[in-house]
């Protein structure tokens, strides 16, 4: 049997356990909250960086499956990610659309700027993707979730820091 190995961007999603949803979350989604806290809430700049390319904690547990059930993944490397990275300006977007409870308490930067520099890197996965006919949790779906379940526990307002 052919090794396949699979690698992640950065892996984010709800935790596993409600109970570990403590103020401190694991590495890759205490980067999503230090994202909203590095965009002050007096800034009018586009917040580009910092940016991470994520990916759903569900589709790295199926990759693993899949690399053992889709003989087209044998033997492979699978570099597994979202096309785009996320920055901190299209993750407060996100955050105050989504939640009207928290405009005014996070940042809004600048809606209407545009990526630049390194954040303008994608990934392309499309080979394995089909290969393993398989579609990635959308990036707005993993970040809804994770912050839904953060927001049932704690709140996020810059004006109290």
């Amino acid at each position: 049997m052919l090794l396949s190995t699979i690698l992640p961007s950065v892996v984010v999603g709800p935790q596993l356990l409600e109970s570990k949803v403590t103020k401190q979350l694991n590495l890759s989604n205490q980067w999503m909250l230090d994202m909203v806290y590095s965009v002050k809430l007096d800034s009018t700049e586009y917040a580009n960086d910092p940016f991470f390319a994520i990916v759903d904690v569900k589709d790295i547990v199926n990759y693993h499956i899949l690399a053992f059930e889709n003989p087209k993944l044998r033997g492979e490397r699978i570099f597994v990610s979202q096309k785009s990275p996320l920055t901190p300006q299209e993750l407060i977007d996100l955050l105050n659309a989504k939640y009207p409870q928290l405009r005014g308490k996070i940042g809004k930067g600048d809606p209407n700027g545009k990526r630049s520099g390194l954040a303008l890197i994608t990934c392309n996965m499309n080979e394995h993707l089909k290969a393993a006919n398989y579609k990635l949790v959308p990036q707005e779906e993993t970040l809804i979730g994770m912050f839904d379940q953060y927001l049932k526990h704690h709140t996020l307002d810059l004006t109290e820091q």
